[in-house]
């Protein structure tokens, strides 16, 4: 998650196709990531939590949250 910080942080000094561009990029492959350890709860509730403050704190990842719902579906499969 530190590196997903870092490339996100670039995000915020590019223009912003640029930007949008980068989460694009970098979202489906974190949430993939993110699925793929699903196994291991500590890890899991732990990613999570960096998601959804990414989430909150990053106008550009909230967009894209919110676009890309279906992305989301098996989180709440591994909750339930």
């Amino acid at each position: 998650m530190v590196t997903l910080g870092v490339a996100l942080q670039a995000v915020e000094g590019e223009d912003l196709e640029a930007a949008k561009a980068r989460v694009a990029d970098i979202m489906p492959r974190l949430m993939g990531i993110l699925e793929d350890s699903s196994g291991f709860y500590a890890e899991t509730t732990e990613s999570l939590n960096a998601l959804m403050k990414l989430v909150k704190t990053k106008p550009l990842v909230a967009l894209w949250a919110v676009s890309n719902q279906e992305e989301f579906d098996w989180i709440l499969s591994w909750v339930i």
